[in-house]
């Protein structure tokens, strides 16, 4: 099924509140991450010391109880670096001072070390994108696309790549995934429904396909000249 005939919104007005609405939701997910990191973050690392020192206290006490603490304190570990995925998912480091090709390319990175998959990214750009809500919207599509392959896929081989130009260009995220019994192309979830969103804050519009193997491509094509000169 191809969406692109219901992807773009007719009324100008309504792109526009759409780009606000996605402007105040990443806001909100960078509060939250930030909140989480200097709250609940902060507060798991100091329980985490503290278990180490009770372990120390207790070795050298020869109490047999020292192992429960280091069990205690390597359970907390575990939960700041969960803690650090899920902050870093909100407000990714990524699209500080990057441009989209190399957000990307982080992206894909963390994909394949969190995952423990292979996730390429190919830069076929005739020109960089630097303009930072572009950025941010690409980078989050391709994010949800790669979540939802590893996720309801469970695919281990991605590709992500970004091509074309500015008055042209699009991103497109393929997979080795299968999604045999369900209809992809029909998901109704809020990630999909954002993903159409931020497509359309590009000027653009998001095709899920699905392929003859099962699998699923995720389209996205975008138009940013306007963009890049704000």
């Amino acid at each position: 099924m191809d969406t692109d005939k219901t992807d773009k919104s007719p009324y100008p007005v309504m792109r526009e509140v759409e780009r606000k609405v996605l402007e105040l939701c990443d806001l909100e997910k960078r509060r939250i991450g930030q909140d989480l990191h200097d709250g609940i973050g902060q507060l798991l690392t100091g329980i985490h010391l503290m278990s180490k020192t009770l372990e120390r206290r207790l070795r050298a006490s020869r109490n047999s109880e020292a192992d429960v603490a280091r069990s205690i304190a390597d359970l907390v570990d575990d939960t700041i670096q969960h803690v650090r995925r899920i902050v870093a998912g909100m407000a990714p480091p990524e699209l500080e001072n990057q441009d989209a090709a190399a957000a990307l390319q982080m992206l894909c990175n963390r994909a394949e070390e969190i995952h423990q998959i292979q996730c390429a990214f190919n830069n076929r750009l005739q020109e960089k994108i630097t303009n930072p809500d572009a950025i941010k919207h690409l980078y989050f599509i391709a994010g949800e696309a790669i979540h939802n392959a590893i996720r309801h896929g469970k695919a281990d081989q991605l590709e992500v790549t970004l091509t074309g130009s500015l008055d042209r260009g699009e991103l497109i995220v393929l997979n080795n995934g299968n999604f045999d019994g369900k209809d992809f192309t029909c998901q109704s979830g809020i990630g999909v429904a954002t993903m159409q969103c931020r497509a359309q804050a590009l000027n653009g519009w998001l095709r899920l396909q699905p392929e003859e193997n099962h699998s699923a491509s995720v389209i996205c094509r975008f138009s940013l000249m306007n963009e890049q000169e704000s």
